[in-house]
């Protein structure tokens, strides 16, 4: 169904209004000091006096996400993908030379890859596609000179790049972000690719389960792996789901090891981890933070 969807050829134009502004547009402002509440009061405005209006909504929801109202932002974003999937940023004196269809998921700024900073003051016509496999695929897609896979790795987003790698196999225009290499992107998976590399220096990622997380069992030794590359390592955790930076510091060196040796008897068993997994990064440098 996906496969059939993507490849018809046309632009849904359907409640669209003013042109939107988009995330670097907003931020651009947010930046240079510019009251974002006005901004967002204008775009309220918009939607009352023209609730199809989804550029309006859109840009509602990414004014949301810049001063820190998530809640809202997903909430007005859910409400503009309603009425449109599809979201257009083009040159101002309309002189395009590329058209750029960018895949996107719903979801918050960091979903997705921010391709609007890239394109700013270009010859480049970027439509933003939305989809998701709870989202109902649009009938018609825009005329495109390439595709471009923006949807971010996370496991919000594994099943939709999981569907993508089918769909865009024989797909008629050049592709950029393949799905399938998105999905080795994750913090533990790029771990175990890297870790062998002559030369390179990467942190162990791994994912445990909460419940093995909080337990304490005995003090086991250190691998021999760990053990080798510096004398006491520092470790970090952090929920799957936050954000970026998000980081905790574990420094108990008994509670790590212990961790560290469950972690491995699950890897090896070849567990199952739930969506309320956390991650521990371990790194040789005892004096990181």
């Amino acid at each position: 169904m996906m496969n059939e969807a993507v490849r018809r050829a046309g632009t849904d134009t359907r409640h669209i209004h003013q042109p939107l502004q988009g995330m670097a547009a907003l931020m651009k402002k947010l930046c240079a000091g510019e009251d974002l509440n006005a901004i967002g009061s204008g775009f309220i405005a918009r939607v009352q006096q023209d609730p199809g209006d989804a550029n309006a909504l859109m840009d509602l929801a990414t004014m949301l996400q810049l001063v820190g109202k998530p809640d809202l932002a997903l909430n007005a974003q859910q409400q503009a993908l309603a009425l449109s999937r599809l979201y257009r940023i083009a040159p101002e004196d309309g002189r395009v030379a590329i058209r750029v269809l960018a895949l996107m998921a719903p979801g918050d700024l960091m979903s997705n890859t921010p391709l609007e900073f890239l394109i700013q003051d270009s010859d480049v016509q970027l439509d933003m596609l939305y989809l998701a496999p709870s989202l109902q695929i649009p009938e018609t897609i825009p005329e495109h000179d390439l595709l471009f896979v923006a949807i971010g790795e996370s496991e919000a987003n594994r099943p939709l790049l999981k569907e993508l790698v089918n769909a865009l196999k024989d797909w008629p225009r050049p592709v950029l972000n393949l799905p399938d290499r998105i999905a080795r992107l994750s913090r533990d998976a790029a771990s175990a690719l890297l870790r062998d590399i002559p030369g390179a220096v990467t942190p162990v990622s791994v994912r445990i389960e909460r419940p093995l997380f909080s337990r304490s069992p005995a003090e086991p030794s250190m691998s021999a792996r760990s053990s080798a590359t510096a004398g006491s390592p520092s470790s970090y955790a952090r929920p799957t789901r936050m954000p970026a930076g998000a980081w905790r510091r574990l420094t108990v060196p008994k509670r790590f090891q212990a961790i560290w040796k469950a972690c491995r008897r699950s890897i090896s068993a070849s567990h199952a981890f739930s969506t309320t997994a956390a991650r521990i990064i371990c790194s040789a440098n005892s004096g990181s933070r």
